[in-house]
């Protein structure tokens, strides 16, 4: 146990280990579905509001959201938003977020090169798929170096109706999880770096009325 300790192998891959030796795992795996599970995160993700959060897996997937978050995800094409709603697919496929963030080519290298740490530690097939898919989405006009803010943090600069906001992310985990869904559990919470942002983040989100298609 104190080379898997020294070598920080995640809890899912010590239970492998475990078991190719013939022991018992020693973390058991929850489910989103667990009551006492669940409400924990939805617990910590209320006490984000109004600044926008999610729950995300070690495959990026959304697992749970508060209601800020539908600020940002408003005008995302549906086809995104059903399960398993990935968020990298969300910020950066044509019909998401991307059209609209302002630093869109920033925000993306920011975005893989976490994504691609997280690959390099777990080598799950399924977010494998997801970084292979980021690279057939082309490029838009949109994409540039944001100017403000450099040699900080890259933060996020979305263009909605109400204004744009610009977020900075931060990444929390859970400390000394036992469980292994807990500790493949990440929340994104999106924090106004000026008043602007602040201000338009505690107003009611406005529905996106979509422009109506013709066959």
């Amino acid at each position: 146990m104190d080379l898997v300790d020294d070598l920080d192998i995640p809890p899912r891959d010590r239970n492998a280990l475990l078991k190719a030796a013939g022991y018992p795992p020693l973390s058991g795996v929850g489910s989103m579905n667990d009551p006492i599970l669940g409400t924990t995160i939805d617990l910590i993700l209320a006490a984000q509001e109004p600044n926008p959060a999610c729950a995300i897996n070690n495959r990026w997937q959304v697992v749970a959201r508060n209601g800020a978050f539908e600020r940002l995800i408003a005008g995302v094409d549906r086809a995104l938003l059903a399960p398993p709603m990935s968020l990298l697919r969300i910020m950066l496929h044509p019909a998401g977020l991307a059209p609209r963030i302002e630093n869109l080519r920033d925000w993306k290298r920011a975005l893989t090169h976490r994504a691609h740490r997280h690959y390099d530690l777990s080598r799950d097939p399924v977010l494998g798929g997801m970084l292979d898919e980021l690279h057939t989405y082309p490029n838009h006009p949109s994409a540039g170096i944001d100017p403000h803010m450099p040699g900080v943090a890259v933060p996020l600069r979305l263009v909605t109706i109400d204004g744009t906001l610009s977020v900075i992310n931060t990444t929390t985990t859970f400390a000394a999880a036992k469980d292994v869904t807990l500790s493949e559990l990440f929340i994104e919470t999106y924090f106004p770096i000026d008043e602007t942002t602040a201000t338009l983040l505690r107003a009611p989100v406005r529905p996106v009325v979509l422009p109506a298609t013709t066959d």
